[in-house]
């Protein structure tokens, strides 16, 4: 069993992907899916309209308790962004809700701002939302940052390709910003009775300016890729779940995934995370993106032309006969 230290924080692993499950039992729909779609004209089924939601979690209370919300919303947007990606879409339209205790206009302006902001560079339009003040849900002081993002995709360039997926494929991981927006539950329970003040490493960043580093878009990197002819088969956002999650939920029958955790040294924030808590390491990249944010899946020869492309990657795992994904 894995997430021992993060369920002690507060967050249960198993108990979300247990809801998944019956969910897709009840439903039928594919959670493996990081965003859903439906054709966009029925006259036309070669377009789909995609869909995927998400929050930036208990980021929003070390923001708060630091009184830097700036990139909150910025954090929002590109985690969505990177999701509907994974699903080989192009963002178009962002809608976001915001759930308060009492309502604070000089934080929603500034939350608002933050995803305007990045709305712009990701190349879609923030076209509205919602702002609930519910001093009965939520506690003094605090809030909840959501988002809905809308996408196209055409059917050809639709992901996963699991059809294409095959033994001797390459993984190329992208670089992550820091934790992005995963994680922090933990985070904030170990970073408690610690000055965030202080540097990471010696001269470098700060604790606060590192924890709180906006989720990296990967947005122009998939324009690039697009630009050159690259074409992968599939694409994980490590987000909650981290590897095993969400490369996983890539995979094919008879597919398995090697993630080979020499490839990359993680940033001084996970170790000194992962040394602190004194997590294991499964748990620690099950929790944690450990330094990669995204994983592309390629045959070897784009592979290394992605990486040659982007710069910011690394070949850091293969596909392999088999099942699920495996540290090594």
């Amino acid at each position: 069993m894995t997430g021992a230290l993060y369920r002690k924080a507060g967050v249960d692993i198993e108990v979300g992907e247990a809801a998944v499950g019956l969910l897709r039992a009840g439903t039928g729909l594919d959670t493996n899916a990081f965003a859903q779609g439906v054709a966009a004209d029925d006259a036309d089924p070669s377009v789909r309209t995609l869909a995927t939601t998400d929050g930036v979690g208990t980021k929003t209370l070390l923001a708060a308790s630091l009184g830097r919300l700036d990139d909150l919303g910025a954090d929002l947007v590109n985690h969505c962004v990177n999701d509907l990606l994974a699903a080989g879409g192009r963002p178009r339209m962002f809608l976001d809700y915001i759930g308060m205790h009492r309502t604070d206009p000089e934080t929603v302006a500034m939350l608002v701002h933050g995803m305007r902001r990045a709305c712009v560079e990701s190349g879609c339009e923030l076209v509205g939302g919602e702002t609930a003040e519910m001093p009965d849900v939520y506690r003094p002081g605090t809030f909840e940052l959501v988002g809905t993002l809308i996408g196209t995709v055409h059917a050809d360039d639709a992901l996963p390709r699991r059809d294409r997926m095959k033994s001797g494929n390459l993984l190329v991981g992208l670089t992550s910003s820091g934790p992005h927006t995963n994680g922090y539950t933990l985070i904030r329970s170990v970073m408690e009775d610690r000055d965030l003040n202080l540097s990471v490493e010696s001269g470098g960043a700060s604790w606060a300016d590192t924890l709180l580093a906006p989720h990296r878009s990967y947005a122009a990197h998939a324009a690039a890729l697009r630009a050159e002819g690259l074409a992968p088969a599939g694409i994980a956002h490590i987000t909650g779940g981290g590897f095993q999650g969400n490369v996983g939920r890539l995979l094919p029958d008879g597919v398995g995934a090697v993630v080979d955790t020499a490839a990359w040294h993680p940033p001084a924030v996970f170790r000194q995370l992962v040394e602190w808590s004194g997590m294991l390491r499964d748990e620690a990249y099950r929790v944690f993106n450990m330094g990669i944010g995204l994983v592309l899946v390629l045959p070897p020869d784009q592979a290394r032309s992605a990486v040659d492309l982007l710069g910011d990657a690394c070949i850091m795992g293969r596909l392999e006969p088999g099942s699920g994904v495996r540290l090594e």
